[in-house]
């Protein structure tokens, strides 16, 4: 984002979180915010066991947002919210840093909607922290996402490799292995009724299944055979690979026409804003 010098007095630099969704969207977010209030962005990114790899791992860098990959140290004695484990001195030093800090959103803090942000933005603030895992000015489109979220070399491999030429008509997004509301909410069974009615319509169609459970990549590789395409490496979010294998697992679910995506998974949800997939989140009632 290149702004004039007096433009770049005026900073806004989000902490983004979380998995590699939720980042996402938090980025998103900052972008649509700065676009709209005429400030600067800037990114710190960490590598954390929730999403170890860089950005440049995962996106293209064009310019458009400042990166800056931070220290571990540093980042949970400064840029980390305050809290226990780090004896809460985040929230000393930043009383003394001369920057109005806004710590992580959640149900507690039910004020900070969209129009608290703007507001905070067009105010003459020269330097706002945001750390946060959601969207929190949710006023991006599908122009933003592509423009900011395009596949780097290491992934557009990936995707190829995983792929191996097919072009798959829809995907299913199963997660289970630590997303308590999506194993509650979207059993295995419905993906399953869902499938077989979609093969029944169209016997030839190609379906790409996303997961974190090795078990349902075997299940319906057993059940619907041909039909099925996947990532047969086991998802991991610790290691530079199993972050590639999903930044490229969910550029190919945003190729796909129609997205069955599990409840409350951010991950389906920023599939679908890429292009015109439909997306149908899989809940019992």
């Amino acid at each position: 984002m290149f702004l004039s010098e007096k433009m770049k007095e005026r900073r806004l630099t989000v902490v983004p979180t979380g998995g590699l969704a939720n980042r996402m969207r938090a980025i998103a977010s900052a972008y649509a915010l700065c676009k709209a209030t005429n400030r600067n962005l800037k990114i710190i990114w960490q590598r954390n066991g929730e999403l170890n790899a860089s950005f440049s791992d995962l996106f293209k860098a064009d310019g458009l947002v400042d990166i800056v990959e931070i220290n571990p140290i540093l980042f949970q004695f400064y840029y980390e919210s305050p809290r226990k484990k780090n004896l809460f001195l985040p929230q000393i030093l930043h009383l003394f840093s001369g920057r109005h800090w806004i710590y992580f959103i959640n149900e507690k803090n039910a004020f900070m909607t969209e129009d608290y942000f703007l507001e905070v933005a067009q105010k003459e603030i020269k330097h706002i922290n945001v750390m946060t895992c959601y969207p929190f000015y949710d006023r991006f489109d599908q122009e933003i996402v592509n423009k900011l979220f395009q596949p780097s070399l290491k992934v557009e491999k990936r995707i190829k490799e995983i792929l191996k030429n097919a072009v798959p008509d829809i995907a299913i997004q199963i997660r289970r292995t630590d997303h308590t509301w999506a194993i509650e909410n979207s059993p295995t069974s419905m993906f399953e009724k869902f499938m077989e009615k979609e093969i029944s319509n169209n016997p030839d169609i190609t379906i790409f299944l996303a997961t974190d459970d090795q078990e349902i990549k075997n299940l319906f590789k057993a059940k619907y055979g041909k039909n099925i395409i996947f990532n047969p490496i086991k998802a991991s979010r610790d290691n530079t690979e199993g972050m590639i294998d999903g930044a490229a697992e969910l550029f190919i679910m945003s190729r796909c026409k129609k997205i069955y995506g599990s409840y409350n998974s951010s991950y389906s949800f920023f599939a679908s804003l890429f292009g015109p997939s439909e997306l149908i989140v899989v809940k019992q009632n």
